[in-house]
């Protein structure tokens, strides 16, 4: 090769790797030294060195994206960031980032595992939502809260370590996490929020530590997997019996594990009332007896319970909750006492097998569908004083007044 060859080439490369370089520079919209949105569509990208956070939606249904590289002068990923780049498959968080946004990695289905580092102290709701192919993550011990939503449907997670550190796991913080076979809560956690292991359907027992003294509704309607539900001693808000959880003093039963194997279950005397979703999903229970002591039936309280064949209730009782016996479709016949004032809204709608009702004259009130989808109900006997919601009756079900 000649010396004019040889110079010709020079030249060329050093006109192409400028321009090569400011094409790459082309695909990211910076304010300052925040990266706004990246325009490209490559595989792998590397973040330009002088960014210092990730902007709001910056990356957004980059779906062609397999692997980034984020410098370590970056301290923020914002909300919405790797939002739907579903063939993102690893991540390395640098160690200077301590706040990672609402819903910043949401749906990325391909992610495997992700480390936060130990300055991360904020992880915003949804943060990793819908990340299905995620096996771990490694939580640092400056987290102090578990956010809405989190890791909600990252169905192949198996197992997670929740630091020390953290006081609160808000609503729907594990949901539909279907692997998951174990968790431990440290001794840190004060509040557990609404469903936050809900249809978590690989678990088999939850322990809770003496810290824990506020729990949200459906917290544990997990499924047929649980079997038990364990409170430490020293916890001064709730206790566990035979694996079922009541508050402290025993008078309101929380929740009873869906996993139990028992067909009939009698609620402990002294218990006043049935909380909210108490039985929710108990496909095993046939029958439950409840105690003269209950004053109230909870809202959802046996929803689900599709095998209960009869209940009675006492006399006691002055309302049933929204939803409290619906899709209970075994049930073939229930007694009202008259102490029941009201019905609440769908309270036995999809009791498919109920033939008949008679309500006492105490009832002054039924709620919306409370007896819609009762398909085989052939007669209900009504006072005329009592208000009758919205479709509150199947259509063509004749009315029998008792005054």
């Amino acid at each position: 090769m000649n010396r004019t060859t040889i110079l010709t080439a020079l030249i060329l490369l050093a006109l192409y790797i400028p321009l090569s370089c400011a094409q790459q520079s082309a695909d990211f919209e910076m304010d300052g030294t925040v990266l706004v949105t990246y325009r490209g569509s490559a595989a792998k990208v590397t973040i330009p060195k002088g960014v210092t956070a990730i902007g709001d939606r910056a990356f957004e249904e980059c779906k062609s994206l397999t692997s980034i590289i984020i410098p370590a002068n970056v301290t923020a990923i914002g909300d919405y960031a790797f939002r739907g780049c579903k063939s993102l498959t690893s991540i390395i968080i640098p160690t200077g980032v301590t706040a990672i946004g609402h819903s910043a990695f949401y749906g990325c289905k391909s992610l495997t595992s992700v480390t936060l580092p130990a300055s991360v102290t904020a992880i915003g709701h949804s943060a990793f939502y819908g990340c299905s192919s995620l096996t771990s993550i490694t939580i640092p011990a400056s987290v102090t809260s578990i956010g809405n939503s989190t890791f909600s449907g990252c169905e192949s997670l198996t197992s997670i370590i929740i630091p020390a550190s953290v006081t609160a796991i808000r609503d729907y913080a594990f949901f539909d996490c279907k692997g998951l076979t174990s968790i431990t809560l440290p001794a840190s956690v004060t509040s557990i929020g609404n469903s936050v292991f809900s249809e978590c359907s690989s678990l088999t027992s939850i322990t809770l530590p003496a810290s824990v003294t506020a729990i949200g509704r459906y917290a544990f309607n997990i499924g047929a997997s649980l079997a038990s539900i364990t409170v430490d001693s020293q916890n001064p808000a709730y206790s566990s019996v035979d694996g079922v959880l009541f508050n402290k003093d025993i008078t309101e039963l929380v929740a009873y594990p869906a996993g139990k194997r028992e067909s009939a279950y009698t609620i402990p005397a002294g218990v006043t009332a049935i909380g909210y979703g108490a039985f929710a999903g108990c496909e095993s229970l046939t029958s439950i007896i409840i105690p003269a002591s209950v004053t109230a039936i909870g809202s959802s309280a046996f929803w689900g319970c599709n095998s209960l064949t009869s209940i009675t209730i006492p006399a006691s009782v002055t309302a049933i909750g929204d939803w409290a016996f619906f899709g209970c479709e075994s049930l073939t016949s229930i007694i009202i006492p008259a102490s029941v004032t009201a019905i609440g809204d769908g309270a036995f709608d999809g009791c498919e097998s109920l033939t008949s009702i008679t309500l006492p004259s105490s009832v002054t009130y039924i709620g919306n569908w409370a007896f819609s989808g009762c398909d085989s109900l052939a007669s209900i006997t009504i006072s005329r004083k009592t208000t009758i919601s919205l479709l509150a009756f199947p259509d063509g079900v004749p009315i029998t007044y008792s005054d």
